[in-house]
């Protein structure tokens, strides 16, 4: 979990997260992005990671200390929306594909593997091998 990666802190991300975003299951990576020298990060270099996730329910309970408002969105009304980027608009279509014909040739998918340190094991993101 990314909490587990960041330090003490308020921006730290609790480890309870999944619970409190209604998040029951981790599904795959639809995909990553590496930018260096990002300028909203101090000129950084930054990893955007979109995960495919399972809800537990659909609805949205709106936290109105941090959010205006929340909703799900059909892909169809994502895709003919002015407000999107590139990047949302690739990912929607790695999204329809996957619903479409199955998220075998979308997904990048985690396998756990043995580590060569004694009883323990990690996590590997990968394509399927054929």
């Amino acid at each position: 979990m990314m909490y587990q990666w960041l330090g003490e802190g308020e921006n730290r991300i609790p480890e309870y997260a999944t619970h409190q975003v209604g998040v029951s299951e981790f599904k795959s990576i639809l995909a990553f992005r590496q930018q260096h020298q990002m300028p909203y990060s101090f000129n950084r270099s930054d990893i955007y990671v979109v995960c495919r996730l399972e809800p537990v329910t659909f609805d949205l309970t709106v936290c109105s200390t941090e959010l205006l408002d929340a909703k799900w969105i059909p892909l169809k009304e994502l895709f003919t929306s002015r407000v999107h980027t590139g990047l949302t608009l690739h990912v929607a279509g790695l999204a329809k594909q996957g619903l479409e014909k199955g998220f075998q040739n979308v997904d990048i998918a985690m396998s756990e593997l043995p580590s060569v340190y004694k009883g323990m094991t990690y996590k590997l993101f990968s394509r399927p091998a054929s």
